[in-house]
Formats: C-alpha cells, structure tokens, sequence
C-alpha cells in the first residue's frame, strides 16, 4: 500500500484493520492478491487465516535469521518450518512441552513471541478484510468444509494427545509406572448409526461419504 487517503503516491496509506496492520508490521502487506485468488479459488476463512498466520511467522523467523537448521529442533517443525511453527505456537501440533520449547527457543533466537502470537488474525477477521476492504463477494456464510473439520479434529486429537503425554510423563518421573519413554497415540473411528459401518478419521473425510450415504436402510 503506497498511496494515501488523497491518492498521493509514495504516501503509505493507514492500515484498514488488523490483516493490514499485522502484515504491514511483519512487511507481508503485499497478500492481498494471493488472499482474494484463495478465496475465490474456494479456499475457506479458515485456511486463508492460517496461510496469512504462517506468513507472519516465516517473516518473524526470517528477521531474526532462524532456519531449519538453526535455533528450531528439526526433529519437532521438519521442513516446513513457518507451517509447522505456527501450528505448534498454536496448540494445534505437538504437546505443550514442545509448544514452550518452541516458544524459548524462538525468543532466544529474538523473536518476540507475544507480540506475533497477538498478530495472528482469526478468521472471522480474514472474512472482514477480504469483504470490507478488499470487496470480495460473501454470501453471509461460512460454507462447510470438510478441510475446516479436520483441521478442528486435528487440534482436539493432538491436544488429547499432548495432555496425554504430559500425565503419563508425570507418572513415570514420580515412579507411579514403571515404563520407558511412552509414546501416545489418539486415534478417531467414526462409525454411521444407519447402517452401522466405522471409519477410522481421515478415511471417512476421503470418502466424504458412509456405506450407505445417510440413507436410511
């Protein structure tokens, strides 16, 4: 954004919320053509907020000269170090352990964690920047999806799991079971009431569909 209120050039215009704001203080401001070929490419609020989010964290790990091969376990983010950040810094990956170590390991490499972790937009707010300020057409409502379930799914079973973790932890360090280290796995069946049949999880999502397709049989 380069041009003021009264169209001057070279004037930086004031942020027209906090999607705005957020990327002009990370200097991811120039989104908005990306944002609006997602969502018109039938991408949910949901996705574009994480998307955006990750944005903000591969600017803030960039700035402070974090990589994968620095400061960020690789045996906890992989690859994917922005997505995978974010999706830790959100509770929706690893444990609360891994989340705090992340959160020390970032801050001691100079990001301020605080102060990104505030500039994540929700996507209720991605809906308003893209409806208000950008004029991109809604129909009043947040269509279903089914990336949209997962990903809700996903953060309760890793967040399951995390606690899990956490308590079986406790226990071996306060001697109450005897074991070696515990790995924990959550695992979600899904099962029709009509005709009977189960899914593990992300079969079910695959299919988008039972045996019988909610008939009644």
């Amino acid at each position: 954004m380069t041009a003021g209120a009264d169209g001057g050039a070279g004037v930086e215009s004031e942020p027209c919320c906090k999607v705005a704001r957020s990327g002009q203080t990370y200097g991811v401001s120039e989104v908005d053509a990306e944002l609006r070929r997602r969502r018109e490419g039938g991408a949910s609020y949901r996705e574009l907020s994480a998307w955006f989010n990750a944005r903000l964290v591969a600017r803030a790990l960039e700035r402070a000269g974090v990589d994968a091969e620095r400061s960020v376990p690789t045996a906890l983010l992989g690859d994917e170090l922005a997505e995978r950040t974010y999706r830790v810094l959100r509770g929706e990956e690893g444990s609360d352990v891994q989340r705090a170590e992340t959160r020390a390991r970032m801050a001691d490499a100079g990001v301020d964690v605080d102060a990104l972790e505030a500039a994540f937009v929700s996507h209720v707010t991605l809906r308003s920047h893209l409806r208000d300020c950008l004029e991109v057409a809604d129909d009043g409502r947040t269509p279903a999806s089914v990336e949209d379930a997962a990903g809700v799914i996903r953060w309760a079973r890793n967040r399951t799991r995390g606690v899990a973790s956490d308590a079986l932890a406790r226990l071996r360090r306060d001697g109450a079971v005897a074991a070696g280290e515990l790995d924990v796995e959550v695992l979600v069946t899904v099962t029709c009431r009509d005709c009977g049949a189960s899914y593990h999880l992300r079969e079910f999502l695959d299919r988008e569909r039972c045996d019988c397709g909610g008939r009644d049989t």
